[in-house]
């Protein structure tokens, strides 16, 4: 997702990544919203989720974190879905033609309407995919356009917008014309970023330059299964069943109640009390608590990857030995094995598992590559750095991290692992998950903790991440090497070749280590039995539209 997701954010109810998981609980807990409304009387379907997290935006222009995606995932929809086996399907496009270049897309949009009445248009999607590209609005997910005839130099300002290849032939037709052939364009339909906004709604809203919309539930206008009804910042969103929705008669949950419980132990305290129907566990404690307890811990890939990014700004951090030093000090199976205890494995290259290229997974086409508790090269690494920068100590270093549960722990075996193998005291700077996001985006930090799920099945939806030009890469990072790799990766036809020049990039990367990958994710969670259809996987995390209680 789907999609920043600040390491934390991950361990989520709701987060953008991971492979299917069955659905089935274990110990029976009696669920209040198996027969009542969430004010508690019969006769409704209610589920109950923790997103442990106030969402920074609903506003699809500006969202890029795990949370506001799965929110905006089912009260939004954009041209296309996904289904259950991460298959393309038609979304608000009944159907859509491709050129025989495979260069000319025309959606042919189904009968939808918007939350107010109005219907859904290919204008809708021509004013929001161009508010995205303009650069003057500055949208950080405005590089996932670049395939499209004319989107980069617009948004790079070397263009014009009458050049970008986006155009609605009639309020039913949208032809979208690409630079290069993009298996997976009708994918990246599916995402966030390409949602349709209505223009009158939208600048109403923005008349006096406030940008409101996105910041309150009737600050939006929806066209998903589900509707905002309320909006309890920090605390609660409640979503209901859109009956205008065309899909609305496969649609079983009438309400889904979306509770910001930040505290781990609450949370599963909520779930053992039939407060809530899912829950994530974040420390192996608590999942051995869980299985002492007799319930059935499930374990999924969620496709991130978990890493450090390191603000080349900074004079300590901008010294390749000192970022390696850092990197090569963790002991990554030592984490996973004994703190972790969630399935989850180190990463020792930057792409998940979970990513193809050319019939297989990329990963094991780009190895291991990072070292992982290697001591000695750590003290090499930081002892030939200290020599470059010309110091017998190091300044003082920060990590920033978010204020979960999962954070802190993992947050502290980093800094034994420094402190042990490199002497160093790092300082962790623990804040509320949208402090960090603005933290980071801002470049307000040295070290920040953080994680990567895909938007897409492609190499590249990992690898772009740190492209010179990426609204993304909060780094610093820009290698005309890496960026040369990635753009002939993505003009190769050939599949074996394109696999292999996305190798060299990911190799150049972690040669340069502007980050350094820790773990590929698995999530620990726990489901009630009452709660059946639900589904979850790499590319959209979880889906409830056809999720049901009985």
């Amino acid at each position: 997702m789907k999609k920043k997701m600040v390491a934390g954010l991950l361990a989520a109810v709701m987060v953008a990544g991971g492979c299917g998981a069955s659905t089935g609980g274990g110990n029976t807990t009696q669920s209040n919203s198996a027969s009542g409304n969430s004010d508690g009387s019969a006769g409704a379907s209610v589920l109950n989720l923790n997103i442990e997290s106030e969402p920074p935006t609903l506003c699809s222009l500006d969202c890029y974190d795990v949370i506001s995606m799965n929110v905006l995932r089912h009260v939004m929809e954009g041209l296309t879905r996904l289904d259950d086996d991460n298959n393309v399907i038609p979304g608000i496009a009944e159907k859509w033609d491709v050129s025989e270049d495979e260069l000319t897309y025309n959606f042919h949009l189904g009968d939808v309407k918007w939350s107010n009445g109005e219907p859904v248009t290919a204008d809708d999607f021509v004013f929001g995919w161009q508010k995205m590209l303009d650069p003057e609005y500055g949208a950080v997910y405005s590089y996932l356009y670049y395939d499209i005839k004319g989107a980069e130099d617009y948004n790079t300002g070397t263009g014009s917008l009458e050049d970008v290849a986006i155009k609605a032939i009639d309020d039913k037709t949208l032809e979208v014309v690409l630079e290069r052939p993009t298996p997976y364009f009708d994918f990246l339909c599916a995402q966030a970023s390409f949602l349709p906004i209505n223009q009158k709604f939208y600048e109403s809203l923005d008349k006096d330059g406030s940008n409101l919309y996105g910041t309150e539930a009737d600050k939006l206008l929806f066209n998903g299964p589900f509707v905002i009804t309320r909006w309890d910042h920090d605390s609660k969103i409640t979503v209901e069943k859109n009956a205008d929705y065309y899909g609305a008669d496969d649609v079983k949950l009438d309400t889904v109640n979306m509770e910001m419980v930040s505290d781990a132990n609450t949370a599963y305290n909520m779930f053992v009390g039939g407060e809530l129907d899912m829950v994530s566990l974040n420390t192996g404690d608590q999942i051995a608590q869980a299985e002492k307890d007799g319930y059935e811990v499930l374990t999924k890939s969620n496709g991130a990857t978990y890493y450090f990014e390191f603000n080349l700004s900074d004079p300590t951090l901008a010294n390749e030995n000192i970022r390696k030093a850092l990197a090569y000090a963790v002991d990554r199976k030592s984490l996973t094995d004994n703190i972790l205890k969630d399935s989850s494995t180190a990463a020792l290259s930057f792409t998940n598992p979970d990513i193809t290229a050319n019939g297989s997974s990329f990963q094991s086409q780009v190895g291991d590559v990072v070292k992982d508790g290697d001591t000695e090269a750590a003290k090499a690494a930081l002892e030939q750095g200290m020599k470059e920068l010309g110091i017998t100590e190091l300044p003082k270093l920060t990590m920033t991290i978010n204020d979960k549960d999962s954070d802190k722990t993992q947050a502290a075996a980093y800094q034994e692992y420094w402190k042990q193998t490199l002497g160093l005291e790092v300082e962790v700077l623990s804040m509320p998950y949208k402090s960090q996001l603005s933290a980071i985006k801002s470049g307000d930090y040295q070290i920040c903790f953080t994680a990567w799920g895909p938007d897409y099945n492609d190499p590249s939806t990992f690898l772009d991440v740190f492209a010179s030009g990426s609204g993304m890469n909060d780094t610093g990072y820009a290698s005309e090497e890496y960026d040369k790799l990635l753009g002939q990766a993505k003009a190769e036809t050939d599949p074996a070749k394109r696999s292999e020049l996305f190798v060299q990039a990911e190799q150049k990367l972690l040669e340069d280590m502007p980050m350094a990958p820790i773990t590929f994710y698995n999530r620990a969670y726990l489901v009630s039995d009452q709660l059946k259809g639900l589904y979850r996987s790499s590319f959209q995390d979880i889906d409830f539209a056809n999720a049901y209680m009985e």
